[in-house]
């Protein structure tokens, strides 16, 4: 190929080239086949047409390693789609295409050990990783006959400075498939999750590519690949698969492969061409893997399939492939008949399969196994067999149990099956965390058997262990699908209810403390028993910590009224946003200095002047609040960082807060309590950065605390401070 990416004479237009791609993309609005979400199964029938008689290799390496299979299907439709913007050739853009799909194919020859690692390579596992492109040479060397391929595969890895070890070629004598497959291939690699770090944005990934150009990337293509990138991509690949589905023929994907007469396996020459293709793929891989022709008969059973089912493959050789050779099984233990045999489908339908099955294994027992059936397609469209490669699960499915096994232990409680405290902890602290950020609701319900030693010293700890068992059961009935249902230590236990408001949090409790009451305990001779509830809401400037003390407060004043009754604290989040902050130059020249009113709002509440004392000395204990003066100015709290503001980083910690709230009468609204709120910072230095939302979030607990209002006065108000002996004496009590 010899295609130029810049705007010189002779090269392509990025303007035009963009425009022509942009008035084919509106002609395939609506039409099938423009999104760039293509299914499993989807993506191996394009496979499959893209590569012909050799979508077999493609199948070895997704058996080898499904996430490198997969990285090169969405690398070749990227590169496709980022063709239709060039003036290749349909010839050059099939010679890309099937370039891209394979580049990777020498990862057949790298251990599990490699390919599997979760963390950075040392440096004799890079160096095996580098010998992925011998493997890709000598795999495709005994059946492609395209130099061209063989010469794109071969440079993918070469640096455009030339400065990678192992490649002879440079800047823009590397082959421009090659140039384009090495730039998407690092393009999907950084914008896919792996398991040792989460996929970078797609701006990120953009700024990643400019910055390697000149060094291992053509900067015109990056160039080129970016403009392409902020095009309608989804639609773009639509566009793509639409070619593949519409335009591909047996014949263009075919004329890639023969058998080779010059191909060479450890510098000998192989005379039978079958055979040296079959042994060189099957020696590649670890899975058993089947060749059955068009008249269902078995033409090769490698090793890995002598091991797995410990049949011989002299013993099936020309032998007629049925479901019965390997009792073959769902997983639910029903024998899979002719009828519906995925091979026999497979080749019928020319659409590959993978299933979930059970086979009878060598030593007699059904192994769990991955059975996929991929078609071989002929030169002339008609299928000539089947290829059937079978993955043990039984070792993954073990693992995988295992790690269950591990995590119930880790987060249940042995006695009542529901989680511990440390599962609590962990997921309480999630659950409050994400409702202060997006603003959802949620509750906590707190719950105590009433009487509980009565029960054990009576009726012994069995009797009592049982009660536990069967109230833990009743919780768990009556919670939502999602809720977390935990111990949280002897007979008390929590209930975290995400989505879910107070009013409705107190219904699922009154409906548990019903059918607890009306219970009868044969261990307890009949007899039945009760519990008392504590339930809150979150609220602005909550943290776990004062939302499980409202709760738990809750539930004592529940037991302090008579017990066996549901207590509701505290009115949930008021709707207020989070204020919009400028850059770090308006927040340092507007930091609040010592002693500055940050926030000042009046609240009015129906409630009387002595139960109002009770919820503010709620309020003072829940935010550890350290209660400076009371005199008749009103009442002064200082309250510090870690139990106002939900942070996320220590070091990000304010300074504390002076709270004053004075009493206010209205002379034009004779019974109407107001109280006037004002919040301060007690030093100039705070590294909060939104130190006024914090002190918003702090008056509107308040608020929740005392079942208040906002107020705002008229220009008639008349406000007078209330008289010190009317409410000193109800705080002091």
């Amino acid at each position: 190929m010899s295609q130029s990416f810049s705007n010189s004479a002779g090269g392509i237009d990025l303007g035009t080239g963009l425009s022509q791609l942009n008035n084919l993309l509106s002609k395939l609005d609506g039409q099938p086949g423009s999104s760039c979400a293509i299914d499993p199964t989807s993506q191996d029938r394009l496979v499959t047409l893209r590569l012909g008689m050799a979508s077999s290799l493609f199948t070895a390496l997704r058996a080898r390693h499904a996430p490198t299979a997969d990285h090169c299907a969405r690398v070749a439709v990227c590169c496709s789609a980022w063709s239709m913007a060039t003036d290749m050739s349909e010839s050059q853009r099939n010679d890309l295409e099937v370039s891209a799909l394979l580049h990777d194919i020498g990862k057949i020859g790298i251990p599990d050990s490699i390919l599997r690692n979760p963390s950075s390579l040392t440096a004799d596992q890079q160096a095996m990783m580098r010998h992925s492109r011998d493997f890709a040479r000598q795999i495709l060397g005994a059946i492609c006959v395209s130099d061209d391929v063989m010469n794109v595969i071969s440079n993918v890895g070469a640096w455009y400075n030339g400065m990678k070890q192992g490649y002879e070629l440079s800047g823009n004598d590397i082959p421009v498939a090659a140039r384009m497959i090495a730039i998407a291939d690092a393009f999907d690699s950084m914008t896919t999750d792996r398991v040792y770090r989460k996929a970078l944005s797609i701006d990120r990934a953009i700024a990643e590519l400019f910055a390697c150009a000149n060094v291992q990337f053509d900067p015109t293509m990056v160039e080129h690949f970016a403009n392409i990138q902020a095009t309608d991509q989804n639609r773009l690949n639509g566009v793509t698969t639409n070619r593949w589905l519409n335009t591909i023929t047996a014949e263009s994907s075919n004329r890639y492969w023969d058998f080779r007469q010059d191909a060479v396996n450890d510098g000998e020459e192989r005379a039978n061409q079958e055979s040296f293709f079959h042994e060189r793929l099957m020696d590649s891989v670890r899975d058993g893997v089947i060749f059955i022709d068009a008249n269902f008969k078995i033409k090769r059973w490698n090793h890995a399939s002598e091991k797995l089912t410990g049949i011989l493959a002299d013993a099936v050789r020309c032998e007629e492939w049925t479901p019965q050779l390997l009792n073959l099984r769902t997983q639910s233990g029903r024998l899979v008949r002719d009828a519906q045999c995925p091979v026999r489908h497979a080749y019928h339908s020319g659409v590959p399969s993978a299933s979930a099955l059970l086979i009878r294994g060598k030593d007699g027992e059904f192994v769990p196994v991955e059975f996929q059936a991929v078609p071989v397609i002929g030169v002339s469209g008609i299928p000539l067999g089947v290829t059937v490669v079978i993955r043990d699960w039984s070792s993954e499915q073990n693992l995988q149990q295992r790690v269950e096994t591990l995590h119930q232990k880790a987060s249940r409680d042995p006695l009542t099956g529901v989680c511990n405290r440390a599962e609590f902890d962990r997921v309480f602290a999630e659950s409050v965390a994400d409702s202060l950020e997006n603003g959802k609701a949620c509750s906590l319900i707190i719950t105590d058997i009433d009487h509980f030693k009565k029960v054990n010293d009576t009726y012994g700890h069995q009797a009592g262990d049982e009660v536990l068992v069967r109230f833990a059961a009743m919780l768990a009935r009556g919670s939502r699908s999602g809720d977390l249902v935990a111990r949280y230590g002897g007979e008390e236990f929590v209930v975290v209810c995400r989505d879910c408001g107070c009013a409705e949090a107190v219904g699922l409790a009154e409906k548990t403390r019903l059918e607890l009451a009306g219970t009868p305990f044969k261990e307890l001779n009949g007899q039945s028993i009760s519990a008392s509830f504590g339930v809150t809401e979150v609220q602005a400037g909550d943290t776990p910590e004062t939302m499980l003390r409202r709760a738990d407060r809750a539930l004592f004043q529940a037991k302090d009224n008579g017990r066996n009754q549901v207590l509701q604290l505290g009115s949930g989040l008021e709707g207020e946003q989070e204020q919009k902050t400028g850059g770090w130059l308006d927040r340092f020249m507007n930091r609040p200095k010592a002693g500055q009113k940050l926030v000042e709002s009046y609240l009015t509440t129906n409630v009387p002047i002595n139960i109002m004392a009770q919820k503010l000395r709620g309020f003072v204990a829940d935010h550890d609040a350290n209660v400076l003066r009371l005199d008749e100015d009103g009442i002064v709290l200082e309250i510090t960082d870690e139990s106002t503001v939900f942070q996320r980083r220590k070091n990000d910690r304010g300074t504390p807060f002076e709270m004053h709230v004075s009493f206010v009468n209205n002379k034009n609204n004779e019974g109407q309590v107001l109280l006037c709120v004002a919040v301060r910072p007690t030093r100039s230095r705070d590294r909060r950065n939104n130190p006024v939302q914090a002190a918003r979030n702090l008056i509107s607990s308040l608020k929740s605390y005392l079942v208040a209002q906002g107020y705002t006065p008229g220009p008639n108000d008349h406000m007078i401070p209330m008289q010190a002996s009317e409410w000193q004496s109800a705080m002091r009590d």
